[in-house]
């Protein structure tokens, strides 16, 4: 018997370029407004996923055509998900909780 799977196809892929996204600032060394680097020497594009870590505030632009990457905003935002993924838990569990309670 399958097993469905849980988690779209274009989930996984969305993650995927974030991660790629991420190391390529970390191997640039664009960490800093001070080492900005522009998307050609990161071999970036400015996707879907990078247009929305700009508006995150995780990828920020100095001038026109560099970025760096605001590790701070990205734990904050890492944090944010983990939160969200400790309600969407718990909230599962009281709905199993009074499920059975009620059987």
């Amino acid at each position: 018997m399958a097993v469905p799977h849980v988690i779209p196809a274009h989930v996984i892929a969305a993650g995927a370029r974030r991660e790629r996204i991420i190391k390529a600032f970390r191997r640039a060394g664009a960490m800093s407004e001070g080492r900005a680097a522009p998307l050609g020497q990161l071999e970036l594009d400015r996707d879907d996923s990078f247009r929305t870590m700009e508006k995150g505030r995780i990828i920020r632009s100095v001038m026109e055509d560099r970025f760096y990457l605001d590790e701070e905003a990205l734990r904050q935002e890492n944090i944010r998900g983990v939160r969200i993924a400790m309600v969407v838990v718990a909230a599962i569990a009281v709905i199993i909780l009074v499920v059975l309670a009620f059987r």
